[in-house]
């Protein structure tokens, strides 16, 4: 009978984990088995899938643990003569003085740049009355204790092995597991095990030589052991290892102190894959620690401190298996400030923190991440909190066997499961280097195993399974990730990489326009999500769509109907192979007449449509009403409001990237489409317009001539730049002299009376303006462009004229050019003099950069190169090479310029220097191919000649089997 129970149980155990074929949007199933189809277009076919699983049932009534929603009975302890205490920023230092004399407080230290400050309390006053007269003074933001901080460990010893990892369904405290019920690592470490990252454990310190640890330990290479010199300049003298923030040196383990937590945290995070003990999830990740606790557990003060040390140490994720249930806003604000993954244990008191917080866990920051505790059938552990609005992600957190002090030992609690969510971030991190912290923490939401037992109480209702998520793109579905600029080049595949999503955020009104270009023999479809849209997977939410057969050519556009975030999906219908992905917000060059759809009218009664044939489209619209607006997001360099103007015309309030004057509408004698307010030479880029009826009127007009309205909007998109002519990049010959005047562009202009003398610019652009001034003693020039005579001008004028356009130069090819003007030593007769002048020059250009191929004959190489031939390349080539030292120099005219490269799984890292200067190693490695690839940018140069030089390294990340560089093209900017 024994037997058949044991039996009975492991056919259920089979039956609950066995695959259930879910339908892709590429297979149907047939009798419960999944056959390969065609994809479907989005835009004409549903094709959400919904799986339905069976409700898990309990495993016993002596299990269940009621969720009373309960607070701690024990108030929080905290520092009996310490408090915390932040200044409004436009305090004054004597203020500071003042407010600490006032409430018996002295500084104890400043916790860094959240300017917050640890203050002692004096006199023997209490911390909570000290507390409530700072809060009443004008000068504070906030005064708080200093809270004490727990450890967030079930300290009952279990028997068990590491089924967090691996779970095969072994014996745990009293029952079998179930199997797979773990993190999937083991499929992650296929592709990384978490080298060239680096954890800040903040906790209690680590036995850092531990026999499993000892090899993972991070080394600070910039400091000099023992020399008690701060030689990284960090404000820690040699901190090796990392920094005891309770006993204010670099002794990161204290025997005394035992550090059984933080030691047992770090070995779940990070053991060595060493055939000796336990192995960590990140086995080959480097360990921070940042010790705040001791065994009477610690302050918020110096959890901050701890922050804010991995900050200024570049460590982009943290460990925080501790908490309390007092909110504090300095921790909050060093969270917030902080630029990485914090990832924070939920809490044990088994209640629902979206009610009662548990912090830092509970936080509303998206930096972090909030882990609750499972046992090993995939249940919510009974201590651990819950909530579907607190806490993010369940991970193994009972009967964890992992590294202590001289040896190892069985822990439970949230902090248990929160290291194996850090090492599985750690993992995501390496096998994307070029994640944000948000992506991190998407790829690992993102790809949880749902779970029935844990639908309704985590965000996700889900268990870390980072074997997904190391494989996972964050734009592979909605969120996506947030697009940048306006052009985006990536790949698609019709089996492996079906989308890319990117998320754009949109005003209401703002125009959207979506350009989609795909390889030679490729199928890509282009589609348009509702910011409610929750997945790419579906056609649930689909606004626009442009999917044509046998073509990657598609494009949309759209209009926002309300402000939000929407989601652009490029979709593999068909074929394997790159695409570019253009986007333009705003309206762009155009005019718009007043029924344009690209003006969002608002009122609290309809605008009036007034048909006249005089009217730019034979209509305007108009109205004489309260809280009435029109409003534009444009896309552009220049904006023109045209209006009607007669007697029933009032004042318009118009307001043009926050700055507001008023336009007065009203004319005694009617004018149609007229020109009432114009802005040229803006920055490129998205702007918005808002017109505004004010109630004002005209001082001539009636009582009830306020109306507004609008006949049309004309949008221009022309990028200039003025450079003088004493800009450093114009060069000069013979002999000239400096003039002054407020007339002149600038202030100031020159002048030559020789015949021969020159003046010449190298400048990027499609235009070019000559301006100089004219007078009865001026000769004649000769301008050159490229080299070539294009005309000689006459200065004279018979009286002094200023900004004189001499010569104007438009459809040059975008590339570099010459200007040159030439005194020719000759004049008119009526003139008195030969002298010519030079104000300025003014280039212009319609787009801001233009491409530049890598076989340029501007561009030395040194070393082997080789050429790659690909329709994905720009241009159709490409040049690679592996040798250490081998580079390309390449010198152009103008302000900035962006290296385009193609990345993959055999490419390395590269040096780029830009005149001289070393400005950036980048590292070319993708897991994929990636075509003309942005790897590197800059801007704001000054004006003139500059040399990019790429150098290989002859390096690599852990993840890449090549050392590789490779260069397609450049992109140089006038601007």
């Amino acid at each position: 009978m024994k037997g058949r129970k044991i039996g009975s149980l492991m056919l259920a155990v089979l039956l609950i984990t066995t695959s259930v074929p879910v339908a892709s949007a590429n297979s149907q199933v047939t009798g419960g088995k999944v056959t390969s189809t065609a994809n479907v277009k989005k835009g004409s076919h549903k094709v959400t899938e919904i799986v339905e699983v069976a409700k898990q049932q309990a495993k016993s009534q002596a299990s269940k643990v009621k969720k009373a929603v309960t607070t701690s009975s024990e108030k929080t302890e905290y520092s009996k003569d310490e408090i915390l205490v932040k200044y409004k920023t436009t305090v004054k230092a004597q203020d500071v003085g003042t407010v600490e004399k006032g409430a018996s407080i002295k500084k104890s230290k400043d916790l860094g740049s959240s300017g917050v400050k640890l203050y002692k309390v004096q006199n023997g006053n209490s911390v909570d009355k000290t507390i409530a007269k700072l809060k009443q003074d004008k000068n504070v933001v906030y005064a708080e204790p200093n809270y004490k901080i727990t450890v967030n460990t079930v300290s009952d010893p279990y028997y068990s092995k590491l089924w967090g990892l691996k779970n095969t369904g072994q014996f745990v405290y009293g029952s079998f597991g179930t199997a797979g019920m773990d993190i999937n690592v083991e499929e992650a470490w296929k592709k990384t095990t978490g080298a060239n990252v680096v954890v800040g454990v903040v906790d209690e310190g680590i036995d850092i030589n531990h026999t499993d640890l000892k090899n993972n330990i991070w080394v600070n290479t910039k400091e000099i052991p023992g020399d008690h010199i701060d030689n990284d300049h960090n404000g820690y003298v040699d901190d090796v290892n990392g920094w005891d923030f309770v006993h204010k040196d670099n002794t990161v383990y204290d025997v005394s102190d035992g550090d059984e937590h933080g030691t047992h945290v770090a070995g779940t995070i990070g053991a060595s894959a060493n055939n000796v003990g336990v192995i960590g999830v990140a086995p080959n990740v480097k360990l921070v620690s940042l010790k705040f606790l001791s065994p009477d557990g610690g302050y918020t003060s110096d959890a901050i401190e701890a922050i804010q040390y991995a900050q200024k140490m570049g460590i982009k994720i943290l460990n925080a298996s501790w908490g309390g249930d007092e909110y504090s806003q300095a921790l909050y604000d060093a969270i917030k400030n902080y630029d990485g993954l914090f990832v924070a244990a939920a809490g044990n008191e088994g209640i629902n923190t979206d009610s009662f917080g548990s912090y830092p866990a509970a936080f509303n920051l998206p930096n972090i991440l909030s882990v609750a505790s499972v046992d090993s059938d995939g249940y919510l552990s009974y201590f651990s909190n819950y909530g579907v609005k607190s806490v993010d992600v369940a991970a193994p957190g009972e009967n964890i066997y992992s590294t202590a002090p001289s040896g190892y030992q069985y822990m439970s609690g949230t902090s248990m499961a929160t290291p194996h969510v850090t090492g599985s971030a750690a993992l995501v991190l390496a096998s994307h280097p070029q994640y944000t912290t948000a992506e991190i923490k998407q790829s690992l939401m993102e790809n949880t195993k749902k779970l029935s037992s844990l639908s309704g109480e985590v965000a996700t209702g889900g268990l870390i399974d980072v074997g997904k998520s190391v494989t996972y793109n964050a734009d592979d579905d909605i969120p996506g990730v947030a697009l940048t600029g306006s052009k985006v080049t990536d790949s698609l595949n019709q089996t492996s990489d079906l989308d890319d999503v990117y998320a754009v955020t949109l005003s209401k009104g703002e125009k959207l326009t979506a350009n989609l270009s795909g390889a030679a023999g490729t199928d890509f479809d282009l589609y348009l999500y509702d910011s409610k849209a929750t997945t790419a997977q579906s056609s649930d939410g689909i606004l626009k769509y442009s999917e044509k057969t046998g073509t990657s050519n598609e494009s949309v556009t759209f209009i926002a109907p309300y402000a939000g975030t929407f989601y652009l999906d490029t979709y593999a219908y068909s074929g394997i192979g790159s695409y570019t992905l253009s986007v333009t917000l705003g309206a762009t060059a155009a005019s718009y007449d007043n029924k344009s759809e690209v003006l969002n009218f608002t009122s609290s009664t309809p605008w009036n449509v007034v048909s006249n044939s005089y009217a730019s489209s034979g209509s305007y619209s108009t109205i004489n009403a309260a809280k009435s607006s029109v409003e534009i997001v444009f896309n552009g360099t220049g904006i023109q409001y045209n209006a009607i103007k007669n007697a029933q015309q009032g004042i318009a309030r118009v307001t043009l990237d926050g700055a507001a004057q008023n336009v007065d509408l009203y004319s005694s004698v009617a004018k149609y489409n007229t020109p009432v307010f114009e802005k040229v030479n803006l920055q490129p880029g998205v702007h918005t317009l808002k017109i505004e009826w004010t109630g004002l009127k005209n001082s001539l007009a009636r009582k009830s001539s306020t109306a507004i309205n609008i006949d049309s909007i004309t949008v221009t998109n022309k990028q200039s730049m003025t450079v003088e002519e004493n800009n450093a990049a114009v060069s000069y010959s013979g002999s000239w002299t400096g003039a002054t005047s407020s007339s002149l562009s600038g202030g100031t202009a020159k002048y030559s009376v020789t015949k021969g003398s020159s003046a010449e610019l190298k400048f990027t652009g499609e235009a070019v303006k000559v301006l100089g001034y004219t007078g009865n003693n001026r000769g004649k020039a000769d301008i050159y462009v490229d080299g070539k005579l294009v005309k000689t001008v006459d200065l004279y004028s018979s009286t002094t004229k200023y900004k004189v356009t001499l010569y104007e130069a438009t459809n040059l090819t975008k590339s570099s050019h010459v200007v040159k003007v030439v005194n020719r030593g000759e004049k008119t007769a009526a003139s008195t003099g030969t002298g010519i002048t030079l104000d300025s020059f003014i280039i212009s250009q319609k787009y801001g950069s233009y491409p530049v191929e890598e076989n340029t004959s501007s561009a030395t190489y040194k070393g082997t190169w080789s050429t790659n031939s690909s329709a994905n390349h720009s241009g159709g080539t490409a040049k690679y090479s592996s040798a250490t030292g081998n580079y390309l120099e390449y010198t152009f005219t103008g302000r900035g310029i962006t290296l385009l490269s193609y990345t993959g799984p055999d490419k390395g890292m590269a040096d780029i220097y830009i005149d001289g200067k070393l400005m950036r190693t980048v590292n070319m490695y993708t897991s994929s191919t990636k075509y003309q690839a942005p790897i590197y940018s800059v801007s704001g140069l000054s004006l003139g000649s500059h040399k990019i030089k790429v150098v290989a390294k002859g390096a690599k990340s852990t993840a890449s089997t090549g050392t590789m560089i490779t260069v397609d093209a450049f992109e140089v900017s006038a601007y």
